[in-house]
């Protein structure tokens, strides 16, 4: 068996236990980034482990979960619960399940395998845009309400 395939091994059944959430995918990749590198000689970037990571994570979740989630997201359910990259990285399926209900796991499930779904689409400086305006709302509201006006 090669190195990529005990990880991918590995890491679906970290997966599928529920508990572990996308930095650990990350940490994961990296090692085996690491370890890869080693035997090739090649640096991955970071934007190729991220890609990794979610990729393996991907594979966790049975087809028929991710395409009621592909099905809920086209619907557009769920952009509440999964507004960017950042909130799909940092949840388990167990703590979504628990606070928003089967729907968000199926979501979670498809934007695994898809990432790209978060990204908006269409003119690039209008998605640019956006990504800076939600940036700067949440430091705004991270302020304490003193600071804020």
């Amino acid at each position: 068996m090669s190195l990529r395939e005990r990880i991918q091994e590995d890491t679906t059944a970290a997966m599928r236990s529920g508990d572990v959430l996308r930095r650990d995918v990350l940490r994961m990749a990296s090692n085996a980034a690491y370890n890869l590198e080693k035997q090739q000689q090649r640096d991955l970037t970071e934007d190729e482990r991220w890609a990794l990571a979610f990729h393996v994570a991907g594979l966790a979740a049975p087809e028929a979960a991710r395409a009621r989630g592909r099905a809920l997201w086209t619907a557009g359910k769920g952009r509440d619960v999964f507004p960017d990259l950042a909130s799909l990285a940092t949840r388990s399926p167990r703590e979504l399940q628990s606070r928003h209900g089967g729907d968000a796991a199926a979501l979670l499930a498809y934007l695994r395998a898809d990432p790209e779904a978060l990204v908006p689409h269409g003119n690039a400086a209008i998605a640019i845009s956006l990504r800076l305006l939600r940036q700067s709302l949440g430091r705004r509201r991270a302020l304490p309400a003193w600071r804020a006006s």
